[in-house]
């Protein structure tokens, strides 16, 4: 008998859990946007899926369980009891994936902490909507094709940390914003088509330790702001 009523509370604790399983994944429409950008995206990919394991994203199962895709869970605004699970890194480096990165939605990705797309053939410009990625410390898109300018949104990236962009078809000048940058620690520009001078607002960047411009068009001449940066290793 005692067996009997024990094995109808374990029946009804697992009940009980798996409707709460249920009520988080039905609370959860966050996760489900962002798996539906991620998705758009990846529609617009070229190239050997399968070599990172993108062909197996799909809606049958959860974005955190995608082949270079992370999760954690994050405290909601104002809800400080409260967190949801949230896609916080993508790592998709040497892929051998082509496309833009204009069907990446990153409205819909807030809390993306850590983005490596390097060593792919990204090309189109980047988009000035990068900044909705306001909690973003790692971004790595090295080694592509990317053109067009620096969008000034990029400054609005408070968080970042390392900023790399280096070896791709980037023209314009560098973007005096990137100067709000005051977490920045290294920054690797070197290997596009950069032309003009070193923004004197790179004064600002009290953090950084390497910085790389190598191989553009900028003017020779170093402004002297840069001698204000104390922990810069030439």
């Amino acid at each position: 008998m005692r067996r009997l009523v024990a094995s109808q509370e374990l029946l009804l604790v697992l009940l009980i859990s798996l409707q709460c399983l249920s009520c988080l994944a039905i609370a959860n429409p966050a996760l489900d946007r962002q798996a539906e950008a991620l998705l758009q995206w990846k529609s617009g990919l070229r190239g050997d899926l399968s070599y990172c394991g993108l062909e197996e994203w799909s809606n049958a199962t959860s974005p955190c369980n995608w082949s270079g895709i992370y999760c954690s869970y994050k405290v909601r605004r104002g809800h400080e009891r409260d967190a949801i699970l949230v896609v916080t890194n993508i790592t998709l480096f040497s892929c051998n994936i082509s496309g833009g990165l204009s069907k990446l939605r990153f409205a819909q990705l807030p809390r993306l902490v850590f983005l490596d797309l390097s060593i792919n053939s990204l090309y189109g410009p980047i988009p000035s909507d990068i900044d909705r990625l306001a909690e973003l410390s790692y971004l790595d898109l090295s080694n592509n094709k990317l053109t067009g300018s620096i969008p000034p949104s990029i400054g609005n990236l408070r968080s970042l940390i390392k900023l790399d962009l280096s070896t791709n078809e980037i023209t314009g000048s560098i973007p005096e914003s990137i100067g709000n940058l005051t977490s920045l620690q290294n920054m690797d520009l070197s290997n596009n088509r950069i032309i003009g001078p070193i923004p004197s607002t790179f004064s600002k960047l009290k953090s950084l330790i390497t910085l790389k411009l190598e191989s553009n068009v900028l003017n020779a001449i170093l402004p002297p702001e840069l001698g204000f940066l104390r922990n810069l290793l030439f």
